[in-house]
């Protein structure tokens, strides 16, 4: 047998999933979207970024932007990003655990490109919320960084006149114990 791919998909808005039947027909298809019929009818190609064509005899266009996994859909100013994938695909990613970003709360990260003018503290310091860490030259001002929170230096990743990107980690700062 010839591949005939799926007709019933689960579409992705957020964390809203809606399960949906897709049926080719003459110049479009019909779209059955938890249970309220859609008649679509247009030449969009996989990879067009632009669908211009009918949804139930009103004539739309909506831009389609490709993402790394999705598409961002904008319709009247409208944007909104959508995931469509075959029930078992849905049915697997539910199971999948969600990636939590990485702690960066013990790091201080440069607010701004720059160089740095003179570090005030060094592995070991013991520092207090508001004390100054570092001064930053950017575009001809001097900007003071300081501690946001108590806590003992336990490296400086930086020296005295490097260059600095934003949000390069400047210093790791181990938060004081509670007790």
């Amino acid at each position: 047998g010839r591949y005939r791919p799926s007709s019933d998909w689960v579409v992705s808005i957020g964390n809203e999933e809606c399960a949906i039947a897709i049926n080719p027909t003459d110049g479009g298809c019909h779209i059955v979207l938890d249970g309220a019929p859609l008649q679509i009818q247009g030449s969009w190609m996989l990879g067009s970024p632009l669908f211009t064509g009918e949804v139930n005899g009103r004539t739309v266009n909506v831009q389609i932007d490709r993402l790394v996994e999705g598409y961002c859909l904008t319709h009247r100013g409208t944007t909104t990003q959508v995931v469509i994938r075959d029930t078992r695909a849905a049915a697997l990613t539910a199971q999948m655990p969600e990636k939590l970003p990485p702690d960066m709360s013990r790091y201080v990260l440069s607010p701004m490109p720059g160089r740095v003018v003179s570090i005030s503290i060094q592995p070991g310091d013991f520092v207090k919320a508001g004390e100054e860490l570092l001064v930053i030259d950017a575009m001809k001002m001097e900007n003071v960084l300081c501690a946001e929170r108590d806590g003992t230096v336990a490296d400086v990743r930086v020296a005295a006149g490097d260059s600095l990107s934003v949000d390069q980690v400047i210093l790791e700062l181990e938060p004081t114990a509670t007790a």
